[in-house]
């Protein structure tokens, strides 16, 4: 994954959007870790494991150990999963939202953000303050099946129809 990163970098540079410098810059802020320990202070963790249920509920119940950390957690859940029906109960549910990073995720802008009913507010202003950070449009959309593009799309089709 590290090579992945830093060879998408080198691609953006090599089009003039980034210097040399700010590559090694951002590839300097990254730390790779295989522990959970590691992420205990973490302010936003996103989980992006494999589509499937039992990976992400072993990797949510690590991260969900211990009520002292403080990190929200955005899960990328299937659309056949919505948040609300998964079985996926963290012990903080407010600090939980679903982000969609459209493929591929470094040149699509759109990020969909699924609010789950009991999402803090602040969580949800926090995500979509992270989307601009970084150059996404963050969209707020409800949490029912089917990620942002789609359901823009399905509208779209319905009236050219």
């Amino acid at each position: 994954m590290w090579d992945v990163i830093r060879k998408n970098y080198e691609n953006t540079a090599s089009k003039g959007k980034l210097t040399i410098e700010q590559v090694r810059q951002r590839m300097g802020l990254l730390k790779p870790t295989l522990s959970y320990d590691d992420l205990r202070d973490a302010d936003l963790i996103i989980e992006a494991v494999f589509e499937t249920m039992a990976i992400k509920k072993e990797v949510f119940a690590k991260l969900d150990k211990g009520g002292e950390k403080k990190g929200r957690f955005s899960p990328r859940i299937p659309p056949i999963s919505p948040l609300t029906k998964s079985p996926i109960r963290p012990s903080r549910p407010g600090d939980v939202v679903g982000m969609h990073f459209l493929s591929p995720a470094n040149v699509i802008a759109p990020a969909g953000n699924r609010a789950r009913a009991n999402t803090a507010q602040d969580v949800l202003v926090t995500v979509v303050d992270i989307a601009k950070r970084i150059n996404k449009v963050g969209v707020v959309c409800g949490n029912r099946d089917g990620f942002i593009g789609n359901r823009m799309l399905g509208g779209y089709a319905y009236q050219a129809s």
